[in-house]
């Protein structure tokens, strides 16, 4: 027969208000979160939980995204452009969860029709950076199947 194991909850008001023994955890029922314990430290210290998960696939436009308890995501996801070649004027990504301001970190990478990163002269410029979208033009110098594939990256603080 297996056992169980029952660890100390309660709201979060008086999960602020415990003072743990050392290396115990505690439940938060209000957010469902967990924290642990060091014997001295009223409210123990709260360890972020994932909140949100969306996978990638053909009907979200391959985007995908993790929210945490503090409110951290990180999101992202893979755009085709098919045979053409993209200018200034870009394509729009909508972010699958709204973040709490622009100033968010973006990475992306252009790739060749081959599925190498490429290694011509290709620009990814980002434009139009909002709370929940943001638009990419790349472009380059050489063959048209320069910066077919867009993949792209967004951490930061939700909404």
């Amino acid at each position: 027969m297996s056992k169980q194991i029952q660890i100390r909850r309660g709201t979060t008001n008086a999960n602020d208000l415990f003072v743990g023994a050392e290396g115990e955890m505690s439940m938060d029922t209000t957010t469902k979160g967990v924290r642990i314990h060091d014997g001295t430290t009223v409210g123990g210290f709260k360890i972020d939980t994932l909140v949100m998960f969306q996978a990638p696939t053909p009907e979200n436009g391959y985007t995908w995204a993790r929210k945490y308890s503090s409110g951290w995501v990180e999101q992202g996801g893979y755009f085709d452009n098919g045979s053409a070649v993209r200018d200034k004027s870009g394509v729009v990504v909508n972010l699958p969860v709204e973040m709490a301001d622009a100033n968010y970190f973006v990475n992306a990478l252009a790739y060749k029709n081959d599925n190498s990163i490429t290694n011509r002269a290709t620009t990814t410029n980002l434009y139009n950076k909002t709370t929940t979208s943001m638009s990419f033009g790349w472009y380059g110098i050489g063959s048209p199947d320069i910066a077919q594939y867009l993949v792209w990256k967004v951490e930061g603080m939700a909404a």
